[in-house]
């Protein structure tokens, strides 16, 4: 697989786990402590981490 295709792979990778992590966390009763919660913000961490943070928006 190419650089740019790689990049864009991740890129849509970041995206999808940010967007999901949002879907499911972003309400008020969300327990920041808990394990799922920071499981997918590790997750969501990670996909950023392949990711330029100047092509994360």
């Amino acid at each position: 697989m190419s650089k740019r295709s790689e990049a864009k792979q991740a890129r849509e990778t970041y995206k999808a786990k940010q967007a999901e992590h949002n879907r499911r966390f972003n309400n008020a009763d969300t327990d920041p402590d808990s394990d799922e919660y920071l499981a997918s913000n590790d997750a969501v961490a990670d996909a950023a981490r392949r990711v330029s943070w100047l092509r994360r928006g």
